[in-house]
């Protein structure tokens, strides 16, 4: 099922399957590992921010980025 990564629980499993934002904020993304088809992992909600493990790093994301991001849970 294809959801926003904002909607999605901590400690959820998720695949990345596209991202809908501006052409800048893509590419900015997309230079930190997040890729279409990469696995990711909420790890805590801070309430305006996500903490995610890409790639075996740790990444914060704001709310509203997070929505612009469509994946789908494991």
């Amino acid at each position: 099922m294809k959801t926003t990564l904002a909607t999605t629980p901590t400690g959820q499993n998720v695949r990345l399957v596209g991202i809908q934002a501006e052409e800048k904020l893509a590419r900015r993304l997309t230079a930190l590992g997040m890729t279409p088809g990469v696995e990711m992992t909420v790890l805590q909600d801070a309430g305006s921010a996500l903490v995610l493990s890409v790639r075996g790093s740790r990444i914060a994301l704001g709310r509203p980025i997070a929505h612009d991001l469509l994946v789908e849970r494991l």
